[in-house]
Formats: C-alpha cells, structure tokens, sequence
C-alpha cells in the first residue's frame, strides 16, 4: 500500500491538497523506481542494486527492460505499428519482459495505454478465470502509473489499481510468476519508513521457493539479486550469502551474484 495516497479520492480537490507532503514524496520514490523497471531498450536501465551488470551470453534471448528475458516465448517478434499492439499478449505469445516494454511505450503515446487497458478489461470480462490477463493488466496499470500519469495523489490511485490486478492473479494462480514478481518489486521499492520491506522479502521468498520447482528460466535470477540485496540492507547477512549463493549455482555466469559474494567476503 502507498499509505494515504491510495485512499485518496481522484475526484475531490480539498482531499489532494490535504496528502501529507510526506506521501507525495513516497510516491516519487516509488515513480522513480518503476521509471526504472519499464526503462526501453536503448535507455538507460534501473541501476543494478549491487555493481555491475550481467554479461550477455551467446545464445541468450535479448534482455527485456528488468534485464530478464521473456518468458514464454523469447523469440516472438515484435509486431509492425500498422498491426495490433496487444496481439502478442493476447495471443500469449509475449512473455513476461516483453509485456513491460510494450506498456512502456504504449504510455508514452496519447490515449494508448488507456486504450490497452479498456482492452484488456473487455478480455477479462469475457475471461475473468485468465490470471494471465490479470497479470497484464497490472502491468498495464503499473507503466501507467509511471509513464502516463502526473506526479501527485493521482498516482496512487492507479498504482492500487495495479496492485488489485497482481493481487487477482495471485488468487487464480498461487504460483504466477509475473504477478508475484510485481508484487514484490513494488514492495522493495518502497521507501523503508512505509513499513513494506519485510512483505517483499516474503514475497520473494516464496517466489524463489515456487521458481525452484519449475523449469530455469532467465528472469528468475532477478528474485536471487534482489531478495539478497533486501537481506543484506535488512542485517541479515548470512541469509542473503546463501540467497546469492543459491542463485550463483542455477545462474553461474551472472556477474552481479558474483560481485555481491565477494563484496560481502571482503566485509
């Protein structure tokens, strides 16, 4: 939750004057994070929380904008502007980065993200069961809170509206990795004195814990870097020591897993 900006009304002007100045600066933080996370290819990316960046492998799919490669189908093209935007996640032939990079730049294009969204509620209508879709539309929700919407209480009036969607989708499906992973990253990006840094670390957590019974796939060394990250800042160490150890054994070549063993081993 974003504490009082997302119980704030959007259509009552004396209750957004009223947001404590406070939870406008939370909402900034939380923006600047997002900002980061639907970054496109070709800017620059969110920084990594330790140094260092993962080297690209021959034969690795193209990293998505959280530099995890999609999920279900790392080779699906992208479609021409003529032809529909969505056709790929409707379709289920997008994966998961490949989602957040078209929502991306759907926000940046008037009136498009908005479209998107109606869109994807019309599919849920007809498919309410698709914690894909809902999944999707969190995501949705999530690019436009950061790319489509101005700084102030507004902001966090979507960004529930995402969370309600990741929420959805984790009903439907417990182990949904894109809604859980959203979930968590929000959580970890917000600013410590929100109280919110112990629900991400369970949230990942469990995510690692469901990951590990399914096939490797390249965005699960995300969980392993950030949930140690979350560790180490929380003065647990030895638990973030064997979370990135943990990953280092499914994700040998990751530098960033790398540089945060021997960072802590010089300590």
């Amino acid at each position: 939750m974003l504490a009082h900006a997302l119980s704030t009304e959007p259509t009552a002007r004396a209750d957004r004057a009223q947001v404590p100045a406070s939870d406008l600066a939370e909402l900034r933080l939380r923006m600047s994070a997002l900002e980061g996370r639907f970054a496109e290819p070709g800017r620059e990316a969110e920084a990594p929380p330790l140094p260092g960046a993962p080297a690209p492998r021959k034969g690795d799919a193209p990293s998505g904008p959280s530099g995890a490669a999609p999920v279900t189908s790392p080779e699906a093209p992208s479609h021409p502007a003529s032809e529909d935007p969505l056709e790929g996640i409707l379709g289920r032939t997008y994966g998961y980065a490949q989602s957040e990079s078209l929502f991306a730049k759907l926000s940046r294009r008037r009136d498009a993200i908005g479209d998107a969204i109606a869109r994807l509620e019309v599919e849920i209508a007809k498919n309410p069961q698709s914690a894909d879709l809902h999944a999707a539309l969190a995501t949705a929700y999530a690019a436009k809170t950061a790319f489509a919407t101005p700084p102030g209480p507004e902001q966090g009036v979507v960004w529930a509206k995402a969370e309600q969607a990741y929420d959805e989708a984790i009903r439907l499906d417990p182990e949904h990795w894109q809604a859980r992973y959203g979930k968590a990253f929000g959580d970890s990006m917000a600013p410590e004195f929100v109280g919110l840094r112990p629900r991400a670390i369970e949230g990942f957590e469990a995510l690692m814990a469901i990951q590990e019974r399914k096939p490797l796939a390249p965005e699960h060394v995300e969980v392993y870097v950030r949930l140690g990250t979350l560790l180490k800042d929380a003065g647990n160490v030895k638990k973030a020591r064997d979370t990135w150890q943990r990953g280092l054994d499914r994700f040998p070549d990751d530098k960033r897993l790398r540089d945060a063993l021997e960072l802590l081993g010089e300590e």
